[in-house]
């Protein structure tokens, strides 16, 4: 898995900065409370900037984080989150010596997983974790929205005290592979106009079908026992871009 959040790190939280981490926590504790109500310590896969481990901290839970990208490791770092441990590294293949009582993957960090062998080690390596029955609960593009709604170019902008940033963001769809390369293209200008910074970033994001993540489940020693929409629990659908799953360790 490579590193994909070089310069984009920098201005991550400013990009996010509407996302509602606590609503997306409050959902995931949802699922937390029905398949482990009595975790204390979950492993988060892609913990990022911090900023879902930062609610679920509140909550009085622990939280031992990978994440891959150094600069990303530091925004979290600087948070000083109590309760949340991160740890550099690949989501991919890791070794804790430590187990625990459920596992979370949000914001499509599985989805940057783009090989069949990435997938299965990852979720080798998050069994290997996880206590008898403890669940793997994580979010991923859904196969077919990707192909009912074809992703498109889109433009987005946000203001700051210091600056402007605009992100063009400009999908190529692999059919073949099941994958779709996200070229994001960032401008950085002051309130004059003046160029600041230009940068571009390839994202490769892989979307499933449930049958694939049930197959993946069941050869890494998982049971997927539910799915549904992110964020709001319905029944997928063609029209479902986030899809979600609950698989419990056996």
């Amino acid at each position: 898995m490579l590193n994909q959040f070089n310069q984009y790190s920098l201005y991550y939280d400013i990009i996010y900065r509407d996302k509602n981490y606590d609503q997306e926590c409050e959902f995931v504790m949802t699922y937390l409370s029905k398949y482990a109500p009595n975790a204390k310590h979950i492993l988060e896969l892609g913990s990022g900037s911090g900023n879902h481990a930062a609610y679920l901290c509140s909550k009085n839970l622990r939280v031992t984080g990978i994440e891959l990208s150094e600069e990303m490791l530091r925004l979290s770092q600087q948070k000083n989150i109590q309760g949340f441990n991160a740890i550099q590294g690949s989501i991919e293949r890791f070794d804790l010596k430590d187990n625990m009582n459920a596992a979370i993957s949000l914001f499509h960090v599985m989805s940057y997983l783009n090989t069949n062998s990435s997938l299965e080690s990852c979720l080798q390596s998050v069994n290997q974790h996880l206590n008898p029955g403890a669940p793997f609960i994580f979010d991923f593009w859904y196969s077919p929205a990707v192909y009912n709604e074809k992703p498109s170019v889109r433009v987005r902008r946000w203001e700051t005290d210091e600056y402007e940033l605009t992100r063009i963001s400009e999908p190529i769809i692999h059919i073949e592979k099941d994958i779709v390369t996200v070229k994001f293209e960032i401008f950085i200008k002051d309130h004059n106009g003046n160029l600041i910074a230009n940068f571009t970033e390839e994202h490769h994001m892989r979307h499933f079908s449930l049958p694939f993540i049930a197959y993946l489940a069941e050869k890494t020693g998982f049971e997927m026992v539910d799915a549904f929409e992110f964020g709001t629990g319905n029944k997928l659908s063609e029209n479902t871009w986030g899809a979600c799953v609950v698989l419990i360790k056996k």
